[in-house]
């Protein structure tokens, strides 16, 4: 027969020894009863949570007020909200893209925590928030762009943000939410940024219409980008620049430039 089979009995298997399968039964014997008894535990643990929960927690409400179930509610909130179809964010479909860029980045958190910040502060929904830090950090191009590879969108600073709002309510500007809606909706990246600087820049330079705290305050209720408007070439020496040339070069951020649109007129008969 070994010249009938040779492949099949050079291929059986030598026998093992007695002592082996012994040893090997034995570990076997020894795995059942670990998993046996890790099943007991977790039984008896099961057990006991099932009758202590209701003096714990004795409804959903009382356990939703408990920092566990505070935090498992805003972590299942926010897991939903990154998980949602474009068509379903309201009036920003461009949204969901901007939360797949931001979990890809691995900020998920950071961008909760500012959000939840601009919400509470502006007394809004998320969405409204989500929308104000993706237009002043550069998401929403991005996301509108098709997410370029030359463009980087920045991550918000949850701590400075909330210094931010913290002054922005209080003096001397004292924004209501209504009005901090209006200000983020038209310029959030001055806003959310370092307000206190640009304020003081701004104020210093600002021409005779609108100088004053007094009335600067009333043309940023109406005019929240006159915040960043730290430059005003009216008042730089004119010998300085190029012969050419009647500005500083400065027109994104100088009162020259906006000041006619202001006042309802035009800048060297171009609409502004």
């Amino acid at each position: 027969s070994g010249s009938v089979f040779p492949g099949l009995l050079a291929a059986a298997p030598e026998p093992q020894p007695r002592c082996t399968r012994l040893s090997m039964a034995a570990r076997r014997r020894k795995s059942v009863a670990s998993a046996a008894a890790w099943l007991v535990v977790s039984l008896l643990l099961f057990r006991a949570l099932e009758v202590e929960r209701p003096q714990r927690w004795p409804d959903a409400q009382a356990f939703a007020g408990t920092s566990i179930g505070a935090s498992l509610a805003g972590r299942a909130v926010w897991t939903s909200r990154f998980a949602a179809a474009p068509e379903s964010v309201d009036g920003f479909p461009w949204l969901s893209v901007v939360r797949e860029g931001v979990a890809d980045r691995g900020a998920v958190v950071v961008w909760q925590e500012a959000a939840e910040a601009v919400a509470a502060a502006m007394q809004t929904d998320l969405d409204q928030a989500e929308a104000a830090l993706a237009k002043a950090y550069g998401w929403k191009p991005w996301a509108q762009m098709n997410k370029p590879a030359y463009l980087t969108p920045e991550l918000p600073d949850p701590g400075q943000i909330k210094e931010a709002l913290k002054w922005l309510v209080g003096a001397p500007l004292s924004l209501t939410p209504e009005q901090l809606r209006f200000a983020m909706a038209d310029s959030p990246k001055v806003y959310l940024g370092d307000p206190r600087p640009a304020y003081e820049a701004a104020l210093e330079v600002a021409p005779e219409p609108f100088a004053g705290a007094t009335k600067f305050k009333e043309l940023l209720l109406r005019e929240p980008l006159a915040l960043k408007l730290n430059w005003n070439c009216e008042l730089t020496d004119a010998s300085t620049r190029h012969e050419e040339l009647h500005c500083d070069g400065h027109c994104v951020n100088c009162w020259r430039t906006v000041t006619p649109r202001f006042l309802g007129k035009v800048l060297d008969g171009v609409e502004v």
